[in-house]
C-alpha cells in the first residue's frame, strides 16, 4: 500500500490538491440534475428525495476548528448553516444528546435505497435492450476493429468496451498495459430494520468518520476506512465496534434483528475517480474509483464517458478524470 499513500499525500499538496477538488466539485455540482434525469429517465424519479445533511461535532473545539472548511466549502458554492443544539433537539430526537454543535449542508439527497436503485436501473436497462452475463471477465485485447473479451463463457467481440469493475479495474487495466492505482478502502455498516423512530435527514459524525442515513430497508450507520485485499475476511472486532458506538450514538434505537454488512469501496489515491479514454487504445473506455461517492457519481460519470464515447460536448475540465494523470 505504500505508493497508494505516497500518491495520496501528495495530492495534499498545492495544486494537486486545489486540481483534485476542482474535479470532485464540477461532479457534485452536476449530481443531483444528472441522478434526478437518469432516474426519471428510467421511471424511477420517486427514489431519490431532497434533504439537507446534518453534520454533529462531539465538541466545541472540533466544531470550530471546522468552521475554516466550512468557508472554503462555500467559495466551491456549497452552502450550509449552524445548528444550535435546540435545533438538533428538535430536527433529530433520535440522536444522543450529548451532541450540542452542527452545521446543517443544503442542496443533498437520498435514495430510497441503494440496493433498490441499482436493481431498478438494472431492469430499466433490460427494457432498453441492455443484456446482462453473469460471466467473469479474464482478460482482453484489441484487434483491429474491435476489442475481444476473453471470459468463462468464451471469447467476445465488441466495437469498444467500458471497465467499470470497481476494485478489480485495476487487474483488467493491467492487461491493457494501463495504470490504474485503484486500491480497496473497505467501508462497514450496521442497518437497523425496525429503529423505532424515523430519522428525517442524513447525518455525518464529524469527529467519528460515521455517517447515518433513512434508508426503505431501516436506518443504516456506517464508515470507517480499512485498507485491505478486497479478499479478506471481514473484521468481526469492527462489526462489534460499530455496534457500540451506533449504541452511543443512537441510544433510543431498537437494535434487534440488525444487519452488518462489508465492502471494498474503489478508491484512488487523489480521490478523484477515473472517467478516460484508455492511454493505449481508442476502444477501451475506464469510468472507476469513485470511492465513497459512486452512487452519487454515477449519472454524471455515465453523462462524461458517453460524451467522451460519441466525441461530442467534451468539456476541457474532463481531462481532471484522465488515466493518465497518474
Amino acid at each position: 500500500q505504500i505508493p497508494w499513500f505516497w500518491r495520496f499525500w501528495r495530492t495534499s499538496q498545492g495544486k494537486r490538491f486545489l486540481k483534485a477538488t476542482q474535479a470532485l466539485s464540477y461532479l457534485s455540482h452536476h449530481t443531483l440534475t444528472d441522478v434526478q434525469a437518469m432516474f426519471k429517465s428510467a421511471n424511477m424519479a420517486d427514489k431519490v428525495t431532497l434533504k439537507s445533511c446534518a453534520f454533529l461535532y462531539d465538541t466545541n473545539a472540533s466544531f470550530n476548528a471546522s468552521q475554516a472548511s466550512w468557508a472554503e466549502k462555500m467559495v466551491m458554492g456549497i452552502e450550509s448553516d449552524p445548528m444550535t443544539e435546540a435545533q438538533i433537539r428538535c430536527q433529530i430526537p433520535l440522536v444522543s444528546d450529548d451532541f450540542k454543535q452542527g452545521v446543517l449542508s443544503h442542496n443533498w439527497a437520498i435514495v430510497s435505497d441503494p440496493l433498490e436503485v441499482v436493481q431498478s436501473l438494472a431492469e430499466a436497462a433490460k427494457k432498453n435492450s441492455v443484456e446482462f452475463k453473469p460471466i467473469r471477465v479474464e482478460n482482453l485485447r484489441e484487434l483491429k476493429n474491435s476489442v475481444q473479451l476473453q471470459t468463462t463463457a468464451g471469447q467476445f467481440n465488441h466495437d469498444g468496451v467500458i471497465i467499470s469493475a470497481g476494485v478489480h479495474s485495476k487487474k483488467i487495466a493491467q492487461g491493457c498495459g494501463d495504470f490504474l492505482p485503484v486500491t480497496a478502502e473497505r467501508g462497514y455498516n450496521i442497518t437497523l430494520p425496525t429503529p423505532g423512530e424515523i430519522l428525517e435527514r442524513p447525518l455525518v459524525f464529524a469527529d467519528r468518520g460515521i455517517v447515518a442515513t433513512q434508508l426503505t430497508s431501516g436506518l443504516r450507520i456506517g464508515g470507517w476506512a480499512e485498507y485491505a485485499p478486497p479478499h479478506r475476511p471481514a473484521n468481526q472486532a469492527h462489526f462489534k465496534s460499530i455496534a457500540r458506538i451506533s449504541a452511543e450514538l443512537f441510544p433510543r434505537a431498537n437494535f434487534e434483528k440488525a444487519i452488518f454488512w462489508m465492502g471494498s469501496r474503489p478508491s484512488m489515491p487523489d480521490s478523484v475517480p477515473v472517467i478516460s479514454k484508455s492511454a493505449k487504445s481508442m476502444r477501451i473506455f475506464y469510468n472507476c474509483g469513485h470511492g465513497h461517492y459512486g452512487l452519487s457519481f454515477a449519472a454524471s460519470s455515465a453523462r462524461i464517458v458517453s460524451d467522451m464515447i460519441s466525441g461530442e460536448n467534451v468539456d476541457n475540465v474532463y481531462q481532471h478524470y484522465s488515466i493518465q494523470r497518474f
